[in-house]
């Protein structure tokens, strides 16, 4: 417990940014944000705690990964370069092709062709060119590192870019937001659970927790 504490306050102080978490916020396409906050009644009588639930599954791309790859395409938009490459298993993948629609991006997005069709279908019809491999997602994101160097490009790679966590940081930022609305005090709030990954949206919670959010 000692180690893995450790670790998770470097992650903290080196990769993730409050001020820039704030800044994502204001260029995520709003049908990505606000995600309903429900209570969820149904849980509470087997938990033994009052429990809410986030809603990320809301939005065009069913998936949070919308968020991160509205900072990504919003930077490539203004940048020279305006092409990306990804690996992905479907959600990425879909959330990449659905920011880049409209800001006439090139987008590239490497799978196993094992992955769910509807994800796939779904990648093309939103105008990425998807490339299939006769593999798993270790071998789509060895070829989509490949394409990104031959080609000069920018790979995005879920939760290792920080735009990718600094945008699903801000469903911490709501969180936090709601609770504040609602006038609750910390100790009605005491646990956020988040499933283990990049680390954005738990970030956030961390740094309310220590009453550096406001």
């Amino acid at each position: 417990m000692g180690w893995s504490n450790r670790k998770v306050r470097r992650v903290v102080r080196t990769r993730l940014d409050l001020d820039r978490i704030r800044t994502a916020q204001r260029v995520i396409d709003p049908v990505f944000l606000d995600s309903p906050l429900y209570r969820c009644e149904a849980l509470e009588p087997a938990l033994g705690c009052a429990i809410s639930i986030k809603l990320e599954t809301a939005n065009p791309v069913r998936s949070f990964k919308g968020r991160g790859t509205e900072v990504v395409a919003s930077q490539l938009a203004a940048g020279d370069s305006r092409a990306v490459v990804c690996a992905s298993a479907g959600n990425l993948g879909q959330a990449l092709a659905w920011s880049a629609r409209d800001r006439d991006l090139d987008v590239t997005v490497v799978a196993s062709r094992f992955a769910t069709t509807a994800k796939l279908d779904r990648i093309r019809a939103l105008g990425a060119t998807l490339e299939l491999v006769d593999g798993d997602h270790e071998l789509a994101r060895d070829r989509a590192t490949a394409l990104a160097h031959h080609h000069n490009i920018r790979l995005l790679e879920d939760s290792l870019d920080l735009e990718t966590c600094e945008g699903a940081a801000t469903i911490g930022l709501e969180i936090a937001n709601a609770l504040t609305q609602d006038k609750l005090e910390a100790d009605r709030a005491p646990v956020v659970l988040v499933a283990l990954g990049g680390w954005g949206d738990g970030y956030w919670g961390r740094a309310c927790v220590e009453g550096a959010c406001a």
